[in-house]
């Protein structure tokens, strides 16, 4: 999709590998609910802190791409 723009790729990043991502999921249900969001959101900082965000079994992708003059 980023070629298809006109970007150019410089890097690409496998991240948050098979825990982080479960969290993430837990939380993505947990949102729905204002008061449980705050409860639960400092656990999820808490325990994806020593985690690296690179994975190299990463299911999500960061791109770092640029428009060519």
């Amino acid at each position: 999709m980023l070629t298809e723009a006109g970007f150019e790729i410089v890097s690409l990043v496998p991240t948050f590998g098979g825990l982080v991502k479960r969290l993430c999921e837990m939380f993505s249900k947990v949102v729905q609910y204002r008061l449980l969001t705050a409860l639960t959101y400092p656990l999820l900082l808490a325990v994806s802190a020593p985690f690296k965000i690179e994975a190299i079994d990463g299911d999500y992708r960061f791109f770092v791409a640029r428009k060519p003059k």
